[in-house]
């Protein structure tokens, strides 16, 4: 039961932990990007920033893209773990 208790009292190194935090956000923001050129490619919009301009693009952007980046670094993470 110490054991437990002496486990659970850890020091977190904060720098290293904001650190893995910042490695992931930035994957998230490259993984965003790739797919946000892919919706811009779909959309034939060739001109950057206006691949986005209607309802439907926007939803896919918010309910598609924004999660898909996301499960995307996170599966990338976990793959680099495994390996």
């Amino acid at each position: 039961m110490e054991e437990e208790y002496s486990n659970n009292n850890k020091k977190v190194d904060t720098t290293k932990l904001a650190m893995k935090e910042i490695g992931f956000l930035v994957l998230v923001i490259l993984f965003f990007v790739q797919y946000y050129k892919i919706l811009a490619y779909v959309w034939n919009r060739y001109v950057y920033g206006t691949g986005i301009s209607d309802s439907i693009s926007i939803f896919i952007l918010i309910f598609g893209v924004i999660p898909l980046s996301y499960l995307s670094a996170k599966y990338l993470v976990k793959f680099i773990k495994k390996a």
